[in-house]
């Protein structure tokens, strides 16, 4: 581990900044939310392998992230649900 961001600001800060291979991106980060910051970092030339894990149920956005980073190359997400 090479770095840890309390906010999506400061993920997009050390993506960018520390160049790591891989990425652990949440969707529900505060400030700059984790479908924002994968833009970002995408925009900014992150070649960083993103893999997404969250928790949420929103579907829109796990939507987003996964069409955030279609065609990049530079990611995964996987969705956990819990038994209900």
């Amino acid at each position: 581990m090479v770095g840890e961001a309390e906010h999506g600001y400061r993920a997009v800060e050390l993506g960018l900044s520390l160049k790591p291979d891989v990425i652990l991106m949440d969707l529900l980060m505060p400030g700059l939310a984790g479908v924002e910051a994968i833009g970002e970092l995408i925009r900014g030339g992150s070649t960083s392998r993103i893999v997404v894990l969250t928790s949420s149920v929103d579907d829109r956005m796990v939507l987003a992230a996964i069409r955030g980073l279609d065609g990049s190359g530079n990611g995964c997400v996987k969705r956990h649900r819990g038994r209900e």
